[in-house]
Order: C-alpha cells, then sequence, then structure tokens
C-alpha cells in the first residue's frame, strides 16, 4: 500500500502479526531505555518499508529542517498495526 508522510510517498508493506507481537515485547523490555525503543521502531520500519525505505525515513526524523516527527510514525503504525485482543487458543 502506498502511504504519505508528512509530503514523501513510500511504499509499505503489512507488519506481520508475529513481529508486532514480537515488537511488543521488546518494547515492554525495553521499559525506559529510549535506545532501546528507537531500535525495536527502526527494526519496525524496515519490516514496513524495506531497508532504503527505513534508512530514509530515520535520515528525515534526524533531519532538524525535516518536518517528519515521531508523531507522524507513530500514526502510521497505529493505522497499519492490527494486533488482535482475543489471541487464539
Amino acid at each position: 500500500m502506498r502511504v504519505n508522510l508528512v509530503g514523501r510517498e513510500y511504499t509499505f508493506h503489512p507488519v506481520k502479526t508475529w513481529f508486532t507481537m514480537r515488537m511488543a515485547q521488546a518494547a515492554k523490555t525495553a521499559g525506559d531505555d529510549p535506545l532501546a525503543m528507537l531500535a525495536a521502531l527502526e527494526e519496525w520500519l524496515r519490516h514496513g518499508l524495506g531497508q532504503d525505505g527505513a534508512a530514509q525515513v530515520v535520515a528525515r526524523l534526524d533531519d532538524p529542517g525535516d518536518r517528519l516527527d515521531l508523531e507522524d510514525v507513530m500514526k502510521l503504525m497505529e493505522a497499519t498495526l492490527k494486533v488482535d485482543d482475543n489471541p487464539p487458543t
């Protein structure tokens, strides 16, 4: 699917629920460690946008002149992650 992140379009491949659950666990384990949280986010970006797309987004996040910010990436995550509250038994 095509997604627009603050004026630039990317091809996003929905991240598998398996990885979503692993990422949630990594975030929980990271606790108050912001670097661990960022590492989990970068891995999620690589799964959804591919290596090149993720690198472009991270470079934009690092660029103080680019309007793309973490909240934009979080909105993308919310829009694309679909975690079932009722896991299979």
